[in-house]
């Protein structure tokens, strides 16, 4: 994997939400839109998608 694919991960990004209902997460980027969150598929966690923002430290 190329680093700046790892950098920009679900792992690593703002919207993610390890809420321990689904193993990988879900992303709560749907929520600013007034959309229910959606569950992260697996072709998608690791290497992340267009809407990645980075956590604040």
């Amino acid at each position: 994997m190329q680093n700046n694919q790892s950098e920009k991960s679900c792992w690593t990004c703002a919207f993610h939400d390890l809420d321990n209902e689904t193993f990988l997460g879900k992303c709560t980027y749907f929520k600013t839109k007034g959309l229910p969150a959606k569950e992260i598929p697996p072709e998608i966690v690791d290497k992340g998608c267009s809407h990645f923002q980075p956590k604040k430290p």
